[in-house]
């Protein structure tokens, strides 16, 4: 599909943190989700456009922040996809809802195109972890303790809060399984007295009983 390829390049040259945040986390959750919609007979156009553009609000010409980067990433997919590439209402509006669903914002009546674009972007942040430590302390200067504590929370959420579907969490446990030997490794190296002083900006008291789990 040409608008597709479109979609494709248009990530690839406004995405913030592109080409890193495209080739370590978009692309990759695109495939993911990809295989979940063939397994559960979703829309893999809706699906694959929707992950795309998913976190397409941190643009990189904008200083796009957390709380609002759904709501940009709305605004800029909806001028893509009716007004660059002039696709048919139904299937714009489709995308545009999975944006607005997905990082643990859906309802009970989110189709299954929306669930599946939340879940492969959670299985992208737990998987690929490792990476979003180095970017964490890269390109927002955080402290090695900072990003750990935020990387506990970031796992820890994605996989027993975020993901909606069992059928997810048992497809993907293996990877889940090696993102909390590799956080093993990483918070055994460091004083625990010094994580508990940096706390993740959420579920801090779930995050810290997944670190005591960790080291255990």
């Amino acid at each position: 599909m040409i608008y597709m390829e479109k979609i494709r390049d248009y990530v690839s040259e406004n995405q913030a943190n592109a080409p890193l945040y495209t080739l370590k986390h978009i692309f990759p959750a695109t495939e993911r989700g990809l295989d979940l919609a063939f397994e559960l007979e979703a829309d893999p156009g809706v699906v694959e456009a929707g992950l795309l553009l998913h976190d397409i609000g941190y643009h990189k010409t904008y200083e796009s922040k957390e709380k609002d980067h759904i709501i940009r990433g709305m605004a800029i997919a909806s001028d893509l996809l009716s007004s660059k590439l002039n696709l048919p209402m139904d299937y714009a509006n489709a995308v545009i809802d999975t944006i607005r669903t997905h990082d643990g914002r859906l309802e009970s009546i989110s189709p299954i195109e929306n669930i599946i674009v939340n879940d492969a972007d959670q299985v992208a942040v737990f998987a690929e972890l490792p990476w979003m430590y180095e970017l964490m302390r890269t390109a927002f200067k955080m402290s090695h303790e900072r990003a750990l504590s935020g990387c506990l929370q970031e796992a820890w959420k994605s996989y027993n809060k975020v993901i909606s579907l069992d059928y997810t969490k048992e497809r993907f446990e293996q990877e889940y399984e090696l993102t909390k030997q590799w956080l093993k490794r990483q918070v055994s190296m460091v004083p625990k007295e010094s994580l508990y002083k940096n706390p993740p900006r959420e579920d801090s008291e779930e995050t810290f009983k997944f670190l005591e789990e960790l080291l255990a």
